[in-house]
């Protein structure tokens, strides 16, 4: 989430995605929430960088959840994630699911947004609160010049199914 409430999470066209980069060595690429969406970006070519991508991912937090419930919201978001029932992830439409790896991070604190597609965080808005994130993803290297095409699908055994696709343009 950005200064400008735009939630990047539910750009459909890509319009927003490269405008709200974070400061970082690597660009990172948005996936779909539980939808398909096709995104179109273009990447400068004198700041090339990796890519990173979700494939299925997830986080769990709680403002007022006790330590145990916690444990609990952390150990499903796990389950969810080891039991994934798909993923596939393509370069230029070559398979590159060899490149999928999990990423999980450290509690960190997250500060809840108005404008967020998580129904069960509403009661949680404007405040700042530990969560965790787990999760498949896809770091690629820096891109070539010119047009290119990437796609990741991730299903988890809820049948819950994200789909994103990037036509990149690197100029």
């Amino acid at each position: 989430m950005n200064n400008n409430q735009t939630n990047l999470l539910l750009d459909k066209t890509g319009d927003d995605i490269m405008k709200y980069q974070p400061d970082s060595d690597m660009y990172f690429l948005t996936g779909a929430y539980g939808s398909n969406q096709t995104r179109n970006i273009t990447i400068p070519a004198d700041n090339n960088k990796p890519i990173l991508i979700p494939v299925l991912n997830g986080f769990a937090g709680c403002e007022t959840c006790n330590i145990f419930q916690r444990v609990v919201r952390m150990t499903d978001l796990a389950s969810d994630i080891n039991n994934a029932v798909s993923m596939e992830a393509q370069l230029d439409d070559k398979d590159i699911a060899n490149q999928i790896q999990r990423i999980k991070s450290n509690v960190f604190e997250l500060t809840i947004k108005e404008h967020n597609p998580f129904l069960y965080l509403k009661d949680s808005i404007g405040k700042t609160i530990p969560v965790i994130a787990d999760g498949y993803w896809v770091v690629l290297d820096p891109l070539s010049p010119g047009e290119h095409k990437l796609m990741t699908h991730g299903i988890d055994k809820n049948g819950y199914s994200s789909e994103v696709r990037y036509n990149i343009k690197v100029n």
